[in-house]
C-alpha cells in the first residue's frame, strides 16, 4: 500500500504547477487500483482546514470531494491511539515533523505501510518510510497502474 499525503490532491486540483499532472497521474493509479493507495481521515481534516481558511467553496468539486471519490473505503480511520504514538514519534525520534505528519507515520506504522507519496520532503527524515515523490514518479510509478 502507498499513503496518499494531502499535498497530492492539492497540487492535483491546483493551478498551474509543475507538480499538477504527477500528482494527477497518482490519483488517476488510485482510481485504477482501488485498495493500493491509501490515506486517513486527518488528510480529509486537513483538506477541510485548507479550503475554510482559504475561504473556498465546500460544495461542488473541490480537492477533498476529488480524493473521497477517487478512494472510496480506502480511508484509515484516526484513532486516539494513533495521536498518542505520534507523541511518541515525535518525542523519540521524529523531531522535524509536524504533528500531523507524525500523525500520518503513527497510522501507516498501525496499518505496516512504508511507502508515502508526498510532495513533502520532511518524510525524508522518518526511518523505514519510503517517499515517493511525485516531481520523481517516472521513476516509481508502475504502468500496470494505468492498464
Amino acid at each position: 500500500m502507498i499513503f496518499l499525503d494531502t499535498n497530492i490532491a492539492l497540487y492535483a486540483a491546483g493551478g498551474e504547477h509543475p507538480l499538477k499532472v504527477p500528482c494527477r497521474r497518482i490519483l488517476q493509479a488510485a482510481a485504477r487500483r482501488p485498495g493500493l493507495f491509501v490515506t486517513n481521515a486527518e488528510v480529509f481534516q486537513e483538506l477541510f482546514h485548507v479550503a475554510r481558511r482559504q475561504s473556498k467553496p465546500l460544495t461542488g468539486p473541490t480537492p477533498l470531494s476529488g480524493l473521497a471519490d477517487v478512494l472510496g473505503d480506502s480511508v484509515l480511520p484516526l484513532q486516539g491511539r494513533d495521536v498518542l504514538d505520534a507523541v511518541d514519534l515525535g518525542a523519540a525520534r521524529e523531531r522535524g515533523l509536524s504533528s500531523r505528519d507524525l500523525t500520518h507515520l503513527a497510522v501507516m506504522q498501525r496499518h505496516g505501510i512504508g511507502r508515502i507519496a508526498t510532495a513533502d520532503k520532511d518524510f525524508d527524515r522518518a526511518p523505514d518510510i519510503e517517499r515517493l515523490d511525485p516531481a520523481r514518479l517516472a521513476e516509481w510509478e508502475d504502468p500496470a497502474w494505468f492498464s
